[in-house]
């Protein structure tokens, strides 16, 4: 199997305040941790405002699975309302290789 590195590049809505979207956030994806295949997942914050958020799964089957029903779940929906759907882009690479420390 090989592993996958899930890319939500997206930015917060112009009425949330950061502190209100970072906790939103940190409890939405401390719920993924539970989701099948879940092996990590980073928050990233450029200068322009606009986020990443970097999930790595297991296999492609458990990534797609957790992108089709993430909106559905009661736990997410308080992030959801502070992140802008307008311009909000998924992808999934396949991991070819990692080097760690």
């Amino acid at each position: 199997m090989t592993q996958v590195l899930e890319i939500v590049e997206f930015y917060q809505t112009k009425q949330s305040r950061k502190e209100g979207f970072l906790a939103a956030a940190q409890k939405a994806l401390n719920f993924a941790k539970g989701l099948e295949g879940f092996i990590s997942t980073q928050l990233a914050q450029d200068a322009d405002g606009k986020y990443i958020n970097v999930v790595k799964w297991r296999d492609m089957e458990c990534a797609k699975a957790a992108a089709q029903n993430f909106m559905t779940y009661a736990e997410v929906q308080d992030f959801i309302s502070v992140i802008d759907p307008e311009g909000m882009k998924m992808h999934h690479y396949e991991i070819d290789f990692e080097i760690k420390e």
